[in-house]
């Protein structure tokens, strides 16, 4: 009798495990999904809003080139102190 008891008791444990694993799997996919969709959204949003800055300014002004140019432009300087600047001409009389 006590036997039977244990091996209830044994597959009553083995039971809440593989229920654990399962809802962990299921909390892991979920997670997954959401993380997943978070970024697709964010990246929509700020392509549109690119999209529509282009719009609104007749696509005279590329902002993409203008924020490489920006990105590049403080990139020198950053890296100004780092190369001397050759000497300059003195004008004068």
């Amino acid at each position: 009798m006590k036997a039977h008891r244990r091996e209830i008791e044994r597959r009553k444990r083995h039971a809440a495990i593989e229920k654990l694993h399962l809802e962990q799997q299921v909390a892991d996919t979920r997670r997954k999904i959401w993380k997943v969709t978070a970024w697709t959204v964010v990246i929509l949003v700020v392509a549109f809003g690119y999209r529509s800055l282009q719009d609104s300014y007749g696509n005279q002004w590329p902002i993409w080139d203008v924020w490489l140019l920006l990105g590049r432009r403080s990139s020198e300087h950053r890296l100004a102190p780092l190369v001397p600047e050759p000497p300059r001409a003195v004008e004068g009389p």
